[in-house]
């Protein structure tokens, strides 16, 4: 009786038998070896390697599946390769994860990183939505995948990335060559986050992280502060600036040191001349920041009330809405770099202000300590913060020389 071609030849496999196989290997086509001892194990052996697999049929929720895994390759040269015991070994366990239940997705069903990651990119844009925040976090995203990790990973699953660190590594090192240390980390961050939020529904993802290999570049802090002669210059550009409102806009930046896009979504209901301060709500960590009021700040306020028409919004944009332009308007130092001046100012006083309260003022939650506790906190030390505020103002106003 015929033996079919393609028939199951089950072998007591030893490395001198698959030696033997692989020496008289010529034929144009592979032929395949199966391992008698360990069941789903295979040997292919082709005219010029020989690779070793795993094949395993088995139902799943009431359907046919099977799982077919490459194991490796073995190879002729001694301590190189994959050899039978190695081969049985990890085939052994995949078959103990197949009798335990814990079927791995097959790469027809498996996630892939383009759907992953537009998923994790529209939570971004819906979490910005329900804080009614503008989505910059959602742009910064999308354009650095378009840019760095689509070209990438674009094909793969996310199972295959996890189970590739190496890969993940080199990209990161070749992204930091090419654009920046920075930009390298900000891209191996969203890779890690679009991972673990995919993970939340998919239980058959590797516990693995992909950028378990991934050694972030050291970044240091960027500290903007300004000499007594670079204020006198931005006093000369600031009074420069034609639009009253975005004049009120960034002196209120200098004299609060407030993060850009918080500010600029600032209402004027939350401004409260009474109790001499003004409320940020929904900011950075979901918080709401509550701002003494200083003379100094006082007057910025109303300078932007005056030109603020009939919005309810006090920095409103022509087209509606809040300003979404934060940009120099001339000035030498605009934005996150006035945070980073009001700090540089608060610390380098004498005496100099509480570190405890300067982070209070800016709205920072100190590590280890609570919101609650935060917001105990402000209440009990009203009058200190109130102090450090008008100490803090009127050394700026100082240093720019300006009349208010």
């Amino acid at each position: 009786m015929a033996v079919k071609k393609n028939a199951r030849r089950f072998h007591k496999l030893t490395d001198r038998h698959v030696e033997a196989m692989f020496d008289f290997s010529e034929d144009a086509e592979p032929t395949f070896a199966w391992d008698s001892k360990v069941h789903g194990l295979r040997l292919r052996v082709g005219k010029h390697k020989a690779t070793w697999t795993f094949f395993r049929e088995h139902r799943r929720r009431g359907k046919r599946s099977t799982t077919h895994r490459r194991l490796g390759y073995w190879s002729p040269i001694p301590g190189e390769g994959m050899t039978v015991a190695a081969a049985r070994k990890a085939a052994e366990s995949l078959s103990g994860q197949i009798a335990g239940g814990h079927i791995e997705t097959g790469k027809r069903h498996s996630l892939t990183f383009s759907d992953a990651f537009d998923d994790y990119c529209q939570y971004l844009l819906k979490k910005a939505t329900a804080a009614q925040k503008e989505p910059l976090w959602h742009r910064v995203v999308t354009g650095l995948g378009k840019l760095y990790l689509k070209p990438q990973w674009d094909g793969w699953s996310l199972a295959e990335i996890s189970r590739e660190p190496k890969a993940v590594q080199e990209w990161h090192e070749d992204v930091s060559k090419r654009a920046g240390a920075i930009t390298g980390n900000k891209v191996a961050k969203i890779l890690r986050a679009a991972y673990r939020y995919a993970g939340r529904l998919r239980r058959d993802l590797p516990p693995e992280l992909p950028t378990s290999g991934v050694v972030m570049n050291p970044e240091e802090p960027r500290e903007a502060g300004m000499t007594d002669a670079q204020h006198r210059k931005w006093a000369d550009a600031w009074h420069k600036i034609e639009s009253p409102s975005r004049r009120a806009y960034h002196l209120l930046a200098c004299l609060t040191g407030q993060r850009p896009g918080e500010l600029a979504r600032l209402k004027v209901a939350d401004v409260d001349f009474a109790e001499r301060r003004f409320t940020i709500r929904k900011a950075k960590a979901s918080n709401n920041i509550v701002v003494p009021i200083s003379p100094p700040i006082e007057v910025a306020l109303r300078m932007a009330l005056r030109a603020h028409g009939e919005s309810e919004w006090l920095f409103p944009a022509r087209a509606g809405g809040h300003i979404r332009r934060f940009d120099s308007d001339g000035l030498p130092l605009w934005g996150n770099g006035l945070r980073h001046n009001y700090k540089n100012i608060a610390v380098t006083m004498k005496p100099a202000v509480e570190e405890i309260l300067t982070e209070f003022l800016q709205g920072h939650a100190p590590k280890g300590v609570s919101r609650k506790y935060v917001s105990m906190m402000i209440l009990a030390r009203s009058d200190a913060l109130h102090e450090a505020q008008e100490r803090i103002s009127e050394r700026i106003v100082g240093l720019l020389r300006i009349k208010l």
